[in-house]
C-alpha cells in the first residue's frame, strides 16, 4: 500500500511521469516545448531532467506536427547526475531514424531541437560543484565559463539520440561569456570520490545532429551569419586531483555506432561547426558519423567561410577532433568483421588558403594533440573519407592537415592491419589540396597539407623518435609527402624525419624504398632499407599504382630536397589503389638479400606502362597480425612498368644452349636450377642484349630470365 501511495503521489506531481516495469525505472514524456510553462499537466524538459532517477528514459510527445524547438532556460537545465539514462528525441511522433548506410545520404527526421541561440546555457563547474558539496574543484578541465545546453556530471552509461542542437557559439551567463557545448561530460575530482567511479563515463551519442534544421537538412544562422551551433558539439573533461598525480576522465564513450550495434544506420550523426569534440581522455570510439557534410552526403560545409571562423580558430579550436590524452581512441571501422561497412566517418573540406579562405583562417586540423599527459597508443584511422562525398569521387573544397602531433610514445594505424577481416573496408580514403588551381595559383613559397606535416605545436616538432605509424591499404589523392613530410625546401626536416624512422629501420642508408626502372608487370625490382637488427624484422612492402594528380603538382612547388639536383625536382608520390603485398624474402621474392627485392608480380595482372609506388613496412608481428605493430616508410619515387621478361626461344646444340626473350631492362641475369623445386643459381649476369649462350650438357635443367 506505502508504494501505491507513492507512485500516486508522483503522479499528481508530473503527470507526465510514466511507469516502465517498477519504481526504480521509469518513462518521463515531455509534452511541450516551453521550458518556462510548469503548470498542472505539463512536463517540459526542464521539470523531466529534475525528476530524473537512475535508469529512467525521457521520451517526447509534444502535441503539433514538425520540429519542435526547445529553448534553453535561464541558467540552463538541471544538471544530470544520473545513471543509466535514456534521452531519446527519436520518441517524438513523426521522428525518424536513419535507415541509409554511411556512404549514402542521411535520412533521418528529427523533431526534438535544443535550442541556446537565445544564448543561455549550464555554467558546468559550479553546477557540479554545487552538486557534489564542494566550495571549488582543484584542476577541473571545464573552464569556469564554459557552458553546455545538456551536461553530465559523476553519471555514467547514459544514452542521448535523435536530438538535434542549436546555439550561438558563445553562451552568457551570469553576465560572463564562454564557449557553448552541445552535450558536456564531466568527472568528479578522484580525491573527493572514490575513483575510477563518477567519472561521467560510459556514454553513448547517437543519431544527433548540431548546427542544422532538421525541417530543411539546411545550415541554421543566426541574424549575424553565424552558424547556429555551439562552439563545441559535444566535450568530454577529466578532473585532476590536489596534487595532480591522480586523474579521473569522462570516457569510455561512444560517438556514432557502438560496438556491435543492433542498427547501425540508426546510430550516425551529422555535425556541423568549428569543432565536433573536444576529447580528454582514453578509449573513445568516433564510429559512423557526418563532420562538416550535410546530410545528404554530397556536400561540404566549410567553415572558413563562417563570420566568426577566425576568432573561433585561433583559440584552443580549429579542428574536428580535440584529442588530449587520446589512448584507445576508434576513429572509424574497428575490422571486428560485425557492422565494418557501417563504421567509417566521413569528413568535410576546410579551405585553409587564404586564396579561397575570405575570412584568412589559420592553418586547420582534422585531428589535434595526441600527445600529453597520455601515451598516445593504439590509435586507429580505418574506413574514413576525408575530402570526399560519399560516392568517394565527388571532391570538396580541401586543404587540411589531417595531425598536429603525437608523443614520442604513440602507435597509430591509418588504413588496414591486412588481418583478413574487413581488410578493403579500413581503407580510409584522404583527398586533398583541391582545386589545385584555386588553393595554389603560384606554389612556389607555399606549403601544400598532408597528414603528418612535422611541425607540431606542443613539447615536440612534430616528428620525434618513437613515433609509430602504420599507413596502409590506403586511396590518397592530391596530398603532400606521405604519411609524413621530410622535404619543405630548406632540408630543415631531413635531419628529424631520419631519425623519427630510426627505432624501426636501419638508417645506415636510404630509408625510403627504391624503385628500379628495369620492374616489369612481372618482376617489381627495388630497395629499401634494412632491418636495425631489433624487434621490427618482418618487411612487408605494400605496391599501389600512383596517384598522377599528386606526382603532377607536387613538382611545381620545388622542394630541392626531393630533387636529384638543384634544377631538378620530384612531386609528391602516393598510392590512389593498393594493389597487393608481398613479404621481403618471402616465397615470391627472387632476391636472396635482405632490403633488397625481386617480386614475381604476374598474379597483379598489370599492363605495361602502369606507373607504380611503393612503401616497406617494418613489422615486429607476422604478416596478417590483428593490429600487427607496425612502421611505415614514405612512398618511392615510382617507376613504370616495362614489358614483362618472356623467353621466346631454347635452342640446343651439343652442350650449347641458347635462350633468347623479350620485354625488359638490360642488364639481365640468368639464373638455373637443376630441378622444378630447386634454388635459383646465377649462370651468368651483367648481359646486355636480349640472348645469351652458356654450356650444359645435362640432361634437364631450368633457367630463368631477370632484369636489372
Amino acid at each position: 500500500m506505502k508504494s501505491m501511495k507513492r507512485l500516486a503521489y508522483n503522479l499528481v506531481l508530473a503527470s507526465g511521469l510514466l511507469l516502465a516495469g517498477s519504481a526504480q525505472s521509469k518513462i518521463i514524456t515531455v509534452n511541450n516545448e516551453d521550458n518556462t510553462n510548469f503548470n498542472p499537466g505539463v512536463t517540459n524538459l526542464v521539470t523531466a531532467i529534475a525528476n530524473l532517477a537512475d535508469g529512467d528514459t525521457i521520451q517526447f510527445n509534444i502535441p503539433g506536427a514538425g520540429v519542435h524547438y526547445l529553448l534553453t532556460p535561464v541558467n540552463g537545465y538541471p544538471l544530470i547526475t544520473n545513471q543509466n539514462l535514456t534521452i531519446d528525441g527519436y520518441s517524438q511522433p513523426g521522428a525518424v531514424p536513419n535507415s541509409n548506410p554511411i556512404h549514402a545520404a542521411n535520412n533521418a527526421q528529427l523533431k526534438i531541437v535544443l535550442s541556446s541561440t537565445n544564448g543561455n546555457g549550464l555554467a558546468v563547474v559550479a553546477k557540479a560543484q554545487a552538486a557534489a558539496g564542494y566550495a571549488g574543484f582543484a584542476h577541473p578541465g571545464f573552464n569556469g565559463n564554459d557552458y553546455a545546453i545538456l551536461a553530465v556530471f559523476r553519471g555514467t552509461n547514459n544514452w542521448f539520440k535523435g536530438l538535434a542542437f542549436q546555439g550561438m557559439a558563445t553562451a552568457t551567463v551570469g553576465g560572463t561569456p564562454g564557449p557553448l557545448y552541445g552535450i558536456a561530460f564531466m568527472a568528479d575530482q578522484p580525491d573527493l570520490q572514490p575513483w575510477p567511479f563518477a567519472n561521467a563515463g560510459h556514454w553513448h551519442v547517437s543519431g544527433c545532429w548540431s548546427g542544422l534544421d532538421p525541417a530543411t537538412g539546411q545550415p541554421v544562422y543566426l541574424a549575424n551569419g553565424q552558424l547556429a551551433a555551439p562552439e563545441y558539439a559535444m566535450g568530454m573533461q577529466r578532473n585532476r586531483a590536489v596534487n595532480t598525480a591522480l586523474v579521473n576522465y569522462a570516457q569510455d564513450g561512444t560517438i556514432g555506432v557502438a560496438v556491435a550495434s543492433a542498427d547501425p544506420r540508426a546510430e550516425f550523426n551529422v555535425f556541423l561547426g568549428i569543432t565536433a569534440a573536444n576529447l580528454t581522455g582514453l578509449n573513445y570510439r568516433i564510429c559512423g558519423n557526418f563532420f562538416n557534410v550535410l546530410p545528404d552526403g554530397m556536400h561540404n560545409f566549410d567553415v572558413a567561410y563562417l563570420p566568426n571562423a577566425l576568432t573561433l580558430m585561433s583559440s584552443d579550436s580549429g579542428v574536428f577532433i580535440l584529442a588530449r590524452q587520446g589512448d584507445n581512441i576508434q576513429v572509424g571501422t574497428d575490422g571486428d568483421g560485425v557492422n565494418d561497412d557501417q563504421e567509417g566517418n566521413v569528413f568535410g573540406g576546410v579551405s585553409a588558403n587564404p586564396s579561397h579562405n575570405p575570412a584568412g583562417v589559420p592553418n586547420y586540423h582534422y585531428f589535434d594533440a595526441f600527445y600529453n599527459p597520455g601515451t598516445g597508443t593504439n590509435i586507429v584511422f580505418a574506413g574514413n573519407y576525408f575530402g570526399v562525398a560519399v560516392d568517394g569521387v565527388t571532391r570538396f573544397t580541401n586543404a587540411c592537415t589531417l595531425f598536429t602531433s603525437f608523443n614520442n610514445t604513440g602507435t597509430v594505424r591509418f588504413g588496414s592491419d591486412f588481418d583478413g577481416v574487413s581488410d578493403a573496408l579500413e581503407a580510409n580514403l584522404l583527398f586533398n589540396n583541391y582545386p589545385f588551381e584555386t588553393q595554389f595559383p603560384a606554389p612556389a613559397g607555399t606549403t601544400p597539407e598532408t597528414v603528418f606535416d612535422g611541425t607540431g605545436t606542443e613539447n615536440f616538432g612534430g616528428m620525434v623518435a618513437g613515433v609509430r605509424m602504420s599507413f596502409r591499404g590506403n586511396v590518397t589523392v592530391g596530398n603532400d609527402l606521405l604519411p609524413y613530410k621530410y622535404a619543405n625546401g630548406s632540408f630543415s626536416l631531413l635531419t628529424p624525419f631520419t631519425n623519427y624512422s630510426a627505432p624501426f629501420m636501419s638508417t645506415a642508408a636510404g630509408i625510403i624504398p627504391g624503385l628500379s626502372v628495369s620492374s616489369t608487370t612481372g618482376d617489381i625490382i627495388g630497395t629499401c632499407a634494412s632491418t636495425n637488427g631489433g624487434a621490427y624484422s618482418n618487411i612487408f612492402v605494400d605496391v599501389y599504382v600512383l596517384d598522377p594528380e599528386s606526382w603532377v603538382n607536387g613538382a611545381l612547388f620545388f622542394e630541392q630536397d626531393l630533387g636529384l639536383d638543384f634544377t631538378s625536382t620530384n612531386g609528391f608520390p602516393q598510392g590512389k589503389t593498393y594493389l597487393g603485398t608481398f613479404v621481403d624474402n618471402g616465397p615470391l621474392d627472387r632476391d636472396p638479400a635482405v632490403g633488397s627485392f625481386n617480386f614475381k608480380a604476374s598474379a597483379l595482372g598489370l599492363a605495361p606502362g602502369t606507373q607504380i609506388t611503393v612503401t616497406a613496412n617494418y613489422s615486429a608481428d607476422p604478416i596478417g597480425t590483428h593490429n600487427g605493430r607496425v612502421h611505415t616508410s614514405n612512398f618511392s619515387v615510382p617507376v613504370i612498368l616495362q614489358q614483362p621478361i618472356k623467353i621466346t626461344s631454347v635452342t640446343r646444340s651439343g652442350s650449347n644452349v641458347t635462350i633468347t626473350w623479350t620485354g625488359g631492362t638490360a642488364p639481365f641475369s640468368l639464373q638455373k636450377r637443376s630441378t622444378i623445386k630447386g634454388a635459383w643459381g646465377n649462370v651468368q649476369t651483367g648481359i646486355a642484349t636480349s640472348s645469351t649462350t652458356v654450356s650444359d650438357s645435362g640432361d634437364q635443367a631450368f633457367y630463368q630470365v631477370l632484369g636489372n
